[in-house]
């Protein structure tokens, strides 16, 4: 259960700005003109969860896309013997949009809240009518659902043939290529994560992350800092990377 619920309504200048910034940076709604960024701020919700809330399960019906305004949330799938995680997820990032682009879709996976959050959420209706609207959002729609497939299938393949050092070290090249701040001297990972994190987006477990991480500051091809990474040698970290 949400720990509070609100409607979203329009609200005063400063407010109004902050959140016209704020949708800009998402996707789906970058180019969209300002009066239509005051209506979607009209029909949407904003709801916040308690640390450990499962906003849904996987298979659950569901006619929402969420957004997320503040906090973290993972996304993973249950099989017969452990959990997958697929993905965490941060400020910006939307999910959900399967069960608002199709009818009768149900939840293709769980998600859970693992920090205090806040999210905006939009109904299937109301995001269908934008959709029809501005037909560049299904194209956003699109790329996205497009580029979650592929990282699901390269998951799906590394977990076959590859080792699980392989795993780890191709998982610290991912997180830097989607959430690394390049700099002359390396590649900075500007998020904390983890070694639970780490290892449950690799297919490994914990122990098995602090060896190699360790590893790779002997070797003097990263530094952690507050649980954040900087890659000092890509190319290196790159090499280290073998199948099996």
């Amino acid at each position: 259960m949400a720990e509070s619920y609100a409607w979203g309504r329009r609200r005063g200048g400063s407010e109004m700005s902050s959140f016209d910034k704020f949708i800009r940076g998402v996707d789906f709604f970058n180019e969209l003109p300002t009066d239509h960024i005051s209506r979607i701020q009209g029909v949407m919700q904003e709801r916040t969860y308690k640390k450990g809330t499962i906003l849904f399960f996987e298979g659950d019906a569901g006619d929402e896309l969420f957004i997320i305004k503040t906090g973290k949330v993972r996304v993973y799938r249950t099989g017969e013997t452990k959990e997958v995680v697929l993905a965490y997820l941060f400020p910006g990032d939307t999910f959900g949009e399967m069960a608002v682009f199709q009818r009768d879709e149900v939840r293709s996976a769980s998600v859970e809240a693992i920090q205090n959050s806040t999210f905006y959420v939009l109904k299937q209706e109301d995001f269908n009518k934008l959709m029809a609207q501005h037909p560049a959002i299904s194209i956003q729609l699109l790329h996205l659902a497009m580029h979650r497939l592929r990282q699901t299938n390269e998951m799906i393949k590394d977990l076959t043939l590859l080792d699980a050092p392989s795993r780890i070290y191709k998982t610290i090249m991912r997180l830097a290529k989607e959430c690394g701040v390049v700099r002359p001297e390396g590649i900075w990972i500007n998020m904390k994560w983890t070694h639970q994190q780490i290892a449950d987006l690799s297919g490994t477990v914990r122990e098995t992350v602090t060896k190699c991480l360790l590893e790779l500051q002997r070797e003097e091809i990263i530094s952690i800092e507050e649980k954040k990474i900087f890659i000092h040698d890509r190319k290196r970290l790159h090499s280290k990377v073998r199948q099996m």
